[in-house]
């Protein structure tokens, strides 16, 4: 399958979109997809796409954009470019918003309440459909704001260029003293010429004047021309922070808008099978600071501020990574990208429900391997509109199939400030046996394409993935496999244990910065504590590899061994009991602690113990509570165990479910996987994010102040930031069309 090409570089930059770039496209059948039949009836699909009705787009954004912002930021263009322009990209963002609002007023007839019907065909002699035109615009709109929020940085910088050099502000400090030092100089000349005594005094005294009474002007004219230029710095400034605010709330409600348009497309390209079991991307579920879902009417998230994005475990899914990145602003899409998107999210819908558990069939694909790379040449990557997290498992998972095209989305999504969580299936070692060779597991993606060499992946996973993230001001945490307590006051993470303080920025910065508790390489040196930390940390591999029975071993520990207090007395006499007991009855042998010192510090065992380390969800539940206690209120999201959980500081989003039933002979499970996904608000400052466009105080967009050339010092060739009126070049006024 071949979608029609998108301009060059697309996804490496921003470009203006012609409404004829995209026609439409042959949907691709998958093996898993049964072809649709010819005839649609109701609740079916024909072609991905319901059939005899327009695509019904419920957008807050697009609404607010259509009602209030655009005509308000037009008029305030229009008025700039009257005063004289003094950023190059204006006029144009002129031009493109004055399209968007035409576009938007030639289907307002069709909009009823918030919901816009837009047909998504074209008609008779190749007729552009609605969704396309309106779509392109919002596009348009988008690069023209980018470009406009370039150039205002690039003015910021013109101005600080203007500032007086250092001769100017030397003078301004020590303008008389250098004068005074001048006057000295030629009094001393003056004898030093050998004229005579009386002439000397004379003549030096009066040039020692002179050049005092200069020092002393300098210095005023220094501090006169520091004090224009920071009277004027702060002019600009006040001014470009209105633009630069006004320009990056517009811009926030037109990827809004994008995306609303976007995910309402996909979603009605997919059967309603397909659509529920991809609900939680489709339509975020938000919840508060302490992870209580909260009702949230449909399409209404305009004005409640940038969000925290969360994203379950991906299961090696690149579809589930682009459809997240297009909730959080990342990702943009032309048509023919979000047709391929629907398709690839239905192919795995349907093999989740048919495909029987064959995940080597589905990472063997060539259709599904070949249509990742035309959805990546249809994307564009981009500046978020809110925080984007992942929990883990987008590498080597089971629903990989072009590792070579989702490496890259990730670090292109990576540079744009995702962050992805470091998962199991994210280290390259879980792909290998214990002999150190590429296993043979679709559970691990090994028949996924991939060309790349163990350095690459390991330079991917040091460029791109973290074993813990940290959002301050909403006070949420996460990793990959959560947390819980260990043993004398401890915690016991993926990679070690950590001190519990009650300060979460101190475990934050001990996971960053690999400052865990050391523990001895002698056998010798080892405490009781030690010992306890070495059995916690073995995997199931690594109990085989020691000749130990470890789930035998830990099912017997006391109650106090996991605790975030430090053991006292008593606690210390119960473990040291019960090591003396299993080292007795033989279940520890003697030489046993130097295997596991060996195998722990060889690093062999740590690939093997990440899957293993599963802390239940009342353990890091557990975990969170304390440090509410400690004044230190902290909400943990996490991915990895089977199970799901909202609440009580608390955020558990694995995309794989494990049912237990209890019958008279067995313990039967089912496991369901749907991928899963929150939204935490960012708190209210009790400030607004930015002057509302509707009801300016003053409009930005006229000409800025200017600095006299005058003022501005001689030896400097820098140009001024924006001409005065009169430059050849740039007309005093400009005729612009009215609406």
């Amino acid at each position: 399958m071949r979608g029609a090409a998108p301009p060059p570089n697309i996804h490496a930059g921003s470009s203006i979109v012609q409404l004829s770039a995209y026609p439409e496209m042959d949907y691709v059948q998958f093996s898993f997809h049964k072809n649709a039949p010819r005839v649609a009836r109701d609740g079916e699909t024909l072609s991905g796409r319901k059939t005899d009705s327009a695509l019904e787009l419920a957008s807050a954004a697009l609404q607010d954009i259509h009602d209030t912002q655009l005509p308000a930021f037009t008029a305030q263009l229009r008025e700039g470019l009257e005063s004289g322009p003094d950023l190059e990209s204006l006029r144009g963002c002129y031009e493109t918003m004055r399209t968007l609002e035409q576009d938007l007023k030639d289907v307002d007839t069709k909009r009823t309440a918030h919901t816009y019907r837009l047909h998504t065909k074209g008609g008779d002699n190749e007729e552009v459909s609605e969704f396309r035109k309106v779509f392109v615009s919002l596009s348009n709109a988008a690069t023209s704001l980018d470009r406009v929020r370039q150039e205002l940085k690039e003015k910021k910088k013109q101005i600080d260029e203007l500032a007086p050099g250092w001769a100017t502000k030397m003078l301004k400090h020590l303008g008389t003293f250098l004068g005074v030092v001048v006057g000295a100089c030629l009094f001393v000349s003056a004898f030093q010429l050998a004229i005579p005594v009386a002439a000397a005094l004379a003549l030096g005294g009066a040039a020692a004047t002179l050049a005092v009474v200069a020092g002393a002007a300098l210095k005023c004219a220094a501090a006169a021309r520091m004090s224009d230029y920071d009277k004027y710095q702060a002019d600009c400034a006040v001014q470009l922070r209105a633009r630069a605010d006004q320009i990056d709330s517009l811009r926030a409600m037109v990827i809004r808008a994008q995306r609303d348009m976007m995910i309402a497309n996909i979603r009605d390209q997919l059967s309603p099978e397909a659509a529920e079991y991809h609900a939680q991307l489709l339509t975020l579920r938000e919840v508060d600071q302490e992870g209580n879902e909260v009702p949230v009417a449909p399409g209404a998230t305009t004005d409640l501020g940038p969000k925290v994005v969360m994203i379950g475990d991906g299961d090696g899914s690149d579809d589930r990574v682009l459809l997240a990145g297009i909730q959080s602003g990342h990702v943009w899409l032309n048509e023919t990208g979000q047709a391929i998107l629907a398709r690839r999210l239905q192919a795995e819908a349907d093999f989740m429900k048919n495909g029987n558990g064959n995940y080597r069939e589905y990472q063997k694909n060539e259709t599904l391997r070949k249509s990742l790379g035309e959805l990546y040449d249809c994307m564009k990557f981009q500046d978020g509109i809110d925080t984007l997290i992942f929990a883990g498992d987008v590498c080597h998972d089971r629903l990989s199939t072009n590792k070579n095209v989702s490496r890259t989305i990730r670090e292109d999504l990576s540079s744009r400030g995702v962050v992805f969580l470091f998962g199991n299936h994210d280290d390259w070692r879980s792909m290998l046996d214990p002999n150190g060779r590429l296993c043979d597991s679709a559970t691990f993606g090994t028949y996924a394409k991939d060309d790349a060499t163990r350095e690459t992946w390991q330079r991917h996973e040091a460029a791109v993935f973290a074993n813990i993230c940290y959002i301050p001001g909403v006070e949420l945490i996460g990793t990959h496999q959560g947390m819980r307590a260990g043993p004398d006051g401890t915690i016991q993470t993926a990679w070690g244990f950590v001190t519990f303080t009650g300060n979460p920025t101190d475990l934050v910065e001990a996971i960053r910065n690999k400052r865990f508790l050391p523990i001895p390489t002698d056998a010798c040196k080892l405490q009781l504590h030690h010992k306890i930390q070495l059995l916690l940390m073995l995997s199931q591999q690594g109990s085989a590899t020691v000749s130990l029975r470890r789930e035998q071993i830990l099912s017997t520990l006391p109650s106090c061994t996991r605790t975030l207090k430090r053991w006292d007395d008593e606690q210390k006499d119960a473990m040291a009991t019960w090591l003396a007991t299993e080292e007795r009855e033989g279940r520890l042998k003697p030489n046993v602690w130097q295997e596991l010192l060996d195998l722990h510090h060889s690093g062999m065992d740590q690939a093997d113990y990440q899957t293993d380390f599963r802390p239940t969800i009342d353990e890091n539940r557990a975990l969170a509570e304390a440090y509410a206690t400690a004044g230190h209120p902290v909400t943990f999201f996490k991915g990895h165990d089977d199970s799901q959980a909202s609440g009580k500081y608390l955020l558990s989003l694995n995309a794989r479910v494990t049912k237990k039933t209890e019958t008279k002979t067995e313990t039967e499970t089912e496991t369901n996987i749907q991928p899963t996904a929150f939204a935490i608000r960012w708190p209210a400052t009790g400030e607004p994010v930015a002057q509302p466009i509707a009801k300016p105080l003053d409009n930005p967009w006229r000409a800025l102040p200017r600095l006299h050339p005058a003022k501005i010092d001689k030896n400097e060739a820098k140009p001024d930031a924006h001409p005065a009126p009169g430059v050849p070049g740039i007309p005093q006024h400009i005729d612009i069309p009215s609406n």
